[in-house]
């Protein structure tokens, strides 16, 4: 077992009593466990201010999908510091904006149905949302939406109203428009007929939920919006019949189905995009967080006729931002893209999760507070329980803890953060994810023997 590290070093103790000073005290959480100020990072390695060294298993919440400071990716934001670094983008845009959402195009809609997508382009994965929930009431003319408990969708205020997660959502409720209705997530690990031994085509949850949705649709709701695995919410992956149940229902209904593909996207699951491991098109998708490998950049791509629904700008955009289509962002999107889209099988994306899972699989088998090992390609996730097989965040945040002190960085999700996630960077070897599941097995040995598992 590698040597534990003195973590957080002296300097980040320093920072962090700082930042204590100036920062509102409900951003950075600050302990004597952390945080870790970052210096440098590269690859799928990071480097804190007191020279310590990290394998990021977190991506950086999904970001560095090449790894940091991509060759490609560096040197593209080089060549646009030289030129352009900003313009006015819904009055003066650059080439580059236009290059980018032809792309966008190019992976989306042409791609599937090879007819156009036109884009909104944001700076958040909440930009992007927003932009979404303008298009669906434009186009439907309804301002209610379906969506699901445990979806993260941003936290600006029209995204924080379809958020399905209640500590972000509670804390502002009289704040926001109360325009979604919310219903159960899906997941085969919850499922009550699971202990009958039902297949997927046996169980009755199918039609039990398809009941349910058929019941809260009426003339009201414009949109249901979904991520095709829920990231914050805990690494759900729903049933086979989830993503095309609610494509049917949507095309019946008449409204139409927003994919929040800002975690799941760009390979992050081993298919170019969430929606398309279930074989379903969307009439809206948005992007973000690895859409550039670090510049705060997103979009919302819908179908031509769904995005001509907005008013034509006569002069004035309603909705727009003084940093829309940032050069240095599309620079790095369009490298970023193309690079994923030119080098995915080469990264062996599926084959890595799959063997990631088959390990976390063996651990479970051999540790009680381990459970249900699952997710898609590199987006990961296992429950950590106590021994009455109950969330137990306070075990899992030790691991934390502990990991990062053997070098390595983990997450916890989930609406009790007792989800272990496993996010990191898509270039990752096959050698590095057997040496983080060795960690891992002894950190839960002395974690367990710390807390007296019996």
């Amino acid at each position: 077992m590698e040597k534990e590290k003195n973590i957080p070093g002296k300097k980040s103790r320093i920072l962090s009593e700082e930042l204590s000073s100036y920062e509102c005290h409900n951003i950075t959480a600050i302990s004597s466990n952390g945080p870790i100020f970052w210096q440098q990072a590269k690859g799928v390695h990071v480097w804190d201010v007191d020279g310590n060294k990290y394998l990021d298993l977190s991506g950086g919440f999904g970001v560095a999908a090449l790894g940091y400071r991509h060759p490609k990716i560096y040197r593209s934001l080089l060549n646009q510091l030289d030129t352009l670094w900003h313009v006015m983008g819904d009055v003066y845009p650059s080439k580059e904006k236009v290059e980018l959402c032809r792309l966008l195009s190019q992976i989306t809609f042409e791609k599937w149905e090879n007819q156009r997508g036109k884009v909104i382009l944001g700076c958040t994965g909440s930009d992007a949302i927003e932009a979404a929930l303008k298009t669906a009431f434009f186009h439907t003319k309804k301002n209610k939406f379906i969506t699901f408990y445990g979806g993260y969708h941003g936290l600006s205020l029209g995204a924080l109203a379809v958020n399905g997660l209640d500590d972000f959502r509670k804390p502002l409720e009289g704040l926001y428009a109360p325009i979604a209705s919310f219903l159960p997530y899906p997941s085969c690990i919850d499922c009550i007929d699971k202990s009958q031994s039902l297949t997927q085509k046996d169980c009755l949850c199918e039609p039990l939920f398809e009941e349910k949705l058929e019941k809260m649709i009426h003339e009201g709701y414009g949109a249901i919006l979904f991520e095709p695995l829920q990231g914050r919410g805990g690494i759900v992956v729903p049933p086979d019949w989830f993503l095309p149940l609610l494509r049917r229902m949507s095309t019946k209904h008449n409204i139409l189905l927003i994919a929040d593909e800002i975690f799941t996207g760009l390979y992050r699951t081993g298919k170019r995009f969430g929606c398309d491991v279930a074989g379903i098109v969307p009439d809206i998708i948005c992007l973000g967080k690895s859409m550039a490998g670090a510049f705060p950049i997103s979009a919302c791509i819908g179908r031509e006729n769904v995005m001509d629904s907005w008013p034509k700008n006569d002069g004035e955009a309603i909705h727009t931002s003084t940093f829309l289509g940032n050069p240095i962002g599309c620079r790095m999107a369009i490298e970023q893209i193309k690079e994923l889209e030119k080098k995915h099988e080469q990264l062996f994306i599926e084959e890595k999760g799959e063997y990631f899972l088959s390990l976390l699989n063996n651990l479970s088998k051999r540790f009680n507070c381990l459970k249900n090992p699952r997710g898609k390609g590199l987006f990961l996730g296992v429950d950590i329980v106590d021994e009455k097989g109950c969330p137990a965040p306070e075990i899992a945040a030790k691991i934390v803890i502990k990991m990062l002190q053997k070098g390595i960085i983990v997450l916890t999700e989930g609406p009790f953060r007792n989800v272990l996630s496993f996010t990191p960077p898509l270039i990752i070897s096959f050698k590095q994810i057997g040496s983080v599941v060795r960690i891992l097995e002894q950190i839960i040995k002395i974690v367990l023997k710390e807390t007296k598992w019996s």
